[in-house]
């Protein structure tokens, strides 16, 4: 039997479906008596047939996918031992042995549904990546509910242990919302589209399924099935290669600088908020659209890409001469076409590592390592290739024409009218995204496919398009929605979360204004400390599993692109607003660039740092580090990204990292003594409640004698300080003795005398939120 590369995904992909039914106790119906066709027999104690999931697999695919019992029997069969079946032995042997390298070295040898052997399997329930990170030893595994992946229920909770009956009712409910979702499937052969299709449902109904439960259950089903489909992929072509797997990351170069390339002054100031979400949301697509303009150069499903996101894309690609050309090919062209499109100002890198079976097995995060150092080499010469097969001269740009002139709203761009056609094209794109994300977005790479009604459609010269429509189905082979789920399609989660009130989009001037006191605005830049450290060296040799990896790159993701819009509203109506007050400029993979009214924004930070803390499950070497910058509101967006981007820096400098930067200073977010995020929150929230007994230049003395200060320690040197806050404080408070003792408790009795070069910075805050 012979199948296309599209089919064998579909066999890959759906072999484990059986453990979602077996789990919710569904009936086997004829194949009841099949279990020696499928099944290994166990001869331990009376002997029995073991892996039943096989069967409910079969019984699955002959449902939902095909009667065509060769493909059934390809899929269901990876764990029977003796197969008499020559035509097929090729294909089953391929699905086994991607099985095996992706499971990793974790696997035990006993099936997951041999009760003496090993914990329930229809109790056991997914456990937090986090939990083995370093060795880790919480004191409560983070274990994950058993629902579809949706805001709060994708935090890890303490689980208590359930009986039978009330776990195999929660499997039948995802079974339900499954086969409701199995409606979208395309109703034709098993091509592209539909292994597209049939992996975003998955996605959607196995996330929180434990792939096994006869190892520490710490991936899904859903990731574990999308990566046995992507090595089968590989090996459907490189199947008697010695080293058969080719790693490809595409990188985006210039990201910050393209997004804030926004000119503003009064002529443009209407349009930088809606060109700021078109740039942004830009970017996010320019990945997707990479990424699937690469597995279809070389005709592969979506099961190939394992990661997109933050402008970064990784793909598990065959090692074969024929893929490689193909992928050399399609690289030259796209670094090209953006080229042409956008200079040296934006661009894509790539860098690749090839594999064997026994690195991927179990050296991946070393891999990973080796792929990130070769892409920071191709960084530093980006446009070699261009530059030395230019036909003309690389550094000369295009002459103007004598009409043309600087667009108003990028200055970078030449136009004959107020803005050139990119700039239109992304303020529309900021538009479609901020009034509504239901729409449908396709990569079209064959304008035959393109749907004719379009309300966005960008080009990218003869690579393809990105396409926004409204129609109710797609036909596209790479499409997705953003945020919802709709038709069976990828949902691409994105960080969009807009500052609202009386359902209209706030500007940035008219968010400040929303601040208490001085009327300005918070820019926090935040990202993930050491994250190449954790991929690379964060698990053990044996827990290096290519699924389990992948499992931390999309909770990675998804904390920084789908939570971070539910925490916005949470902390929007924390600081008693009426709607959204943040503006999330950018959200993805690991980092993340917020803006807000500045008072709320102290709230935010230590909110995001928190919930990020309970989502790794308090991992002590999974941290955050910010910078948090305080900007007028008519001070362009992108100094105010810079600033953050050099506090975010200081931060990161700082011995354990952990930290954020505020007001120059580095705070660590919580430590036993006054210089901590924590302290400082909680003296600006005293002294703001106390501000009436404390006049503003109490308030503003107190903070100048305070940066006289040698440094963090208070010493000999400061002696001299002491009689001057004495004589202040008395001076002022001489009708406020409770509020005198108080003060004069935390700045000159001796253990407390650390205060006084601290002090400083809560006072700051209270002036900044007292000034009119």
């Amino acid at each position: 039997m012979q199948l296309t590369n599209s089919q064998l995904v579909v066999a890959a992909l759906t072999h484990d479906i059986g453990k979602l039914y077996q789990r919710a106790k569904a009936p086997l119906g004829e194949f009841a008596d099949a279990k020696s066709i499928y099944l290994p027999f166990q001869k331990k104690g009376q002997g029995y047939y073991s892996h039943e999931h096989a069967l409910h697999t079969a019984k699955w695919l002959k449902h939902f996918i095909t009667d065509d019992e060769d493909f059934i029997k390809i899929s269901a069969l990876h764990h029977q031992p003796d197969i008499n079946e020559p035509e097929l032995i090729h294909w089953i042997d391929l699905i086994k042995r991607a099985d095996r390298l992706a499971s990793g070295l974790d696997r035990n040898d006993y099936p997951d549904d041999y009760d003496g052997k090993t914990a329930n399997y229809k109790n056991t329930r997914l456990h937090s990546v986090f939990n083995r990170l370093f060795d880790y030893q919480p004191v409560k595994e983070g274990i994950y509910p058993l629902t579809r992946q949706d805001g709060n229920d994708y935090f890890p909770i303490d689980f208590s242990q359930k009986q039978n009956e009330e776990s195999e009712a929660e499997y039948q409910q995802l079974v339900r919302e499954l086969e409701t979702q199995l409606r979208h499937l395309p109703s034709n052969e098993l091509n592209v589209r539909f292994a597209n299709r049939l992996l975003n449902i998955f996605e959607a109904s196995l996330t929180t399924i434990p792939a096994a439960t006869n190892a520490y259950p710490d991936h899904s089903l859903y990731d574990h099935s999308k990566v046995v489909a992507a090595i089968a992929g590989c090996l459907y072509s490189a199947y008697d290669e010695d080293i058969p797997f080719l790693l490809v990351e595409a990188d985006t170069s210039g990201i910050q600088q393209f997004i804030f390339e926004v000119t503003e002054g009064e002529q443009t100031r209407k349009h930088v908020a809606k060109s700021l979400r078109g740039r942004s949301t830009f970017m996010t697509l320019l990945t997707e659209f990479v990424a699937s303009y690469l597995i279809q150069a070389l005709e592969l499903t979506a099961v190939h890409v394992l990661y997109s996101s933050g402008g970064t894309c990784q793909l598990l690609l065959p090692n074969t001469p024929e893929a490689k050309a193909k992928l050399a090919t399609a690289q030259k062209q796209i670094t090209q076409v953006l080229f042409d499109q956008f200079h040296t100002r934006l661009g894509v890198v790539f860098s690749e590592v090839a594999m064997t079976d026994a690195q991927l097995k179990n050296q991946y995060g070393q891999r990973i390592q080796l792929l990130k150092q070769k892409m920071h080499l191709q960084k530093e010469r980006r446009f070699h290739q261009l530059m030395s097969e230019s036909e003309t001269n690389f550094f000369v740009s295009e002459i103007p024409q004598n009409d043309e002139h600087l667009c108003a709203l990028c200055a970078v761009k030449r136009t004959t009218k107020e803005r050139c056609q990119l700039c239109e094209q992304l303020v529309l794109l900021g538009e479609l995204v901020t009034d509504q994300t239901n729409y449908t977005i396709e990569f079209i790479f064959d304008d035959e496919k393109a749907p004719e009604n379009r309300d966005f459609d960008f080009a990218f010269a003869d690579l393809g398009r990105i396409v926004f429509h409204n129609q109710v189905k797609s036909e596209a082979d790479y499409a997705c929605v953003i945020n919802e789920a709709k038709q069976g399609l990828k949902v691409k989660t994105i960080g969009n979360a807009l500052p609202k009130q009386d359902g209209e989009t706030l500007s940035f001037e008219e968010m400040a204004n929303s601040s208490q006191g001085s009327k300005r605005l918070g820019v926090l830049k935040m990202d993930v400390d050491n994250l190449g450290f954790i991929f690379a060296c964060g698990f053990s040799r044996e827990l290096q599993s290519i699924s389990r990896i992948t499992t931390m790159s999309r909770q990675f993701d998804w904390f920084f692109t789908s939570y971070i819009n539910d925490l916005c509203e949470q902390v929007s109506l924390e600081c008693e607003y009426d709607d959204n007050r943040f503006y999330v400029t950018y959200a993805g993979g690991d980092d993340l660039l917020v803006v807000g009214p500045w008072d709320a924004m102290l709230l935010f930070a230590q909110t995001l740092q928190r919930e990020f803390s309970a989502y790794t499950h308090h991992h002590p070497q999974v941290t955050l580090s910010a910078g948090l910058a305080i900007m007028k509101p008519k001070q362009p967006i992108r100094v105010a990204a810079s600033e953050a981007e050099q506090l975010l820096q200081l931060a990161k400098a700082a011995p354990n990292k952990n930290a954020i930067a505020i007001l120059d200073t580095v705070f660590p977010w919580e430590a036993p003594n006054h210089w901590s995020y924590e302290q400082l929150l909680e003296d600006f929230e005293y002294f703001s409640e106390h501000s009436a007994e404390i006049s503003n230049t109490l308030f503003y003395n107190l903070a100048m004698i305070s940066t006289q200060t040698t440094n963090q320690v208070f010493g000999p040197a400061d002696y001299g300080l002491v009689p001057n806050i004495a004589y202040t404080m008395k001076r002022n408070l001489k009708n406020q003795p409770a509020m005198y003792q108080e003060l004069k408790s935390r700045l000159l009795i001796a253990d407390q005398s650390n205060q006084l070069p601290y002090i400083q910075y809560p006072f700051k805050l209270v002036i900044l939120s007292q000034r009119n």
